[in-house]
């Protein structure tokens, strides 16, 4: 096209950004409401699995930080290579996808790791609450 790359990078930056933002926080509501079936639910289910998995402010600032690094990367890769204008071959549009596959896994694998970390030490903090009296305890 017409634009050079210094207009196409910001560009995609920012289209990037605002992608990633808004698919990964569809997909966390998604997965809260269990409407992914992933999690089940139901009254008979592990005690675990019926606990939504993003529920603290903290995970929620996780996963907004990371879809804006996502996002700016992407984008970034994007421009950078500038994917629009590739041949027929897709040659470029295939370095941007092993770009985004490999840092997509890498940020993918370490958000994962550190939201469930986050949510088991809100688990362990909030334990009291949910204990239970028992004949013993009175």
């Amino acid at each position: 096209t017409n634009l050079d790359a210094s207009t196409k990078v910001p560009m995609y930056l920012m289209l990037g950004t605002s992608l990633c933002f808004a698919l990964t926080f569809s997909v966390v509501d998604l997965v809260n409401q269990g409407a992914c079936g992933c999690c089940n639910q139901s009254q008979h289910s592990d005690e675990r699995l019926q606990q939504v998995v993003v529920q603290t402010n903290q995970q929620v600032y996780l996963v907004l930080v990371s879809s804006v690094i996502m996002g700016a990367v992407l984008g970034l890769s994007f421009g950078m290579l500038d994917v629009e204008d590739d041949s027929w071959r897709h040659e470029r549009f295939n370095k941007d996808q092993t770009v985004a596959s490999i840092v997509g896994g890498i940020l993918g694998f370490i958000v994962g790791f550190l939201n469930q970390w986050l949510r088991q030490r809100d688990l362990e903090n909030n334990a009291h609450f949910l204990h239970v009296d028992t004949d013993e305890d009175i």
